[in-house]
């Protein structure tokens, strides 16, 4: 679970950003307009969190946390398949109990991304990690670090656009670049680019699930 001190540094982090964004957007007219749909539909609080991953967020940890937890849930999901081979064993309450334990050793690995800090809060937090059969979590998830190592944080951008649309708010790839300035100024984004990101096959075949992550995070 998060600490009261990590919550803390993130609001800390997070606060001065929020302000010089807004204070871009209103700079913008692509960005307002687009602003202004976002917030008449209620998503601002979660379209600010997936601009600010995007500015702000360093995703070497999460790879590094997703892969990690493979070897985890690859045990958790072996001692299942042994309750189920051994149903008439008379050790069975053993195999039961090492299948609990390490269900729950699994459940503990940290995984942060995003606003999680264990994988059981992610279950609980994402419905598109929640509803995964142990079996297949731990290659669905060492699936999504290596699209995050090969999109970096440009995929919080593909989260707000299937989120966004999932709730009814349609952002074109013109409003999209205008936010994503706003967030990070530093960064070089043209409409060509972001077209040629969401053309990507991985990032059209998670759109539904970046839009379960960004209702998540409303």
């Amino acid at each position: 679970m998060k600490t009261e001190s990590d919550v803390f540094d993130w609001k800390r982090k997070f606060r001065p950003w929020e302000q010089e964004f807004l204070l871009n957007v209103d700079k913008s007219p692509t960005a307002k307009r687009a602003w202004r749909k976002i917030c008449g539909a209620g998503l601002d609080r979660a379209a600010e969190g997936c601009l600010y991953y995007y500015a702000c967020a360093d995703l070497s940890p999460v790879v590094k946390e997703a892969r990690e937890m493979r070897p985890n849930l690859e045990k958790a999901a072996a001692a299942r398949r042994v309750v189920a081979k051994r149903a008439d064993d008379p050790r069975r309450e053993m195999f039961e109990r090492r299948a609990t334990e390490a269900v729950d050793t699994a459940a503990k690995t940290r995984y942060t991304f995003p606003s999680a800090g264990t994988l059981a809060d992610a279950a609980t937090l994402h419905p598109a990690i929640g509803k995964l059969p142990i079996e297949a979590t731990g290659s669905v998830l060492a699936d999504a670090a290596d699209t995050l190592r090969r999109h970096g944080t440009m995929i919080f951008l593909a989260m707000l656009k299937a989120g966004a649309a999932r709730l009814g708010v349609n952002l074109g790839m013109c409003s999209i670049v205008a936010l994503a300035g706003c967030a990070d100024a530093s960064r070089t984004l043209d409409e060509p680019n972001l077209a040629r990101f969401f053309r990507n096959a991985d990032i059209q075949e998670g759109m539904p699930g970046h839009a379960e992550k960004f209702i998540s995070l409303k």
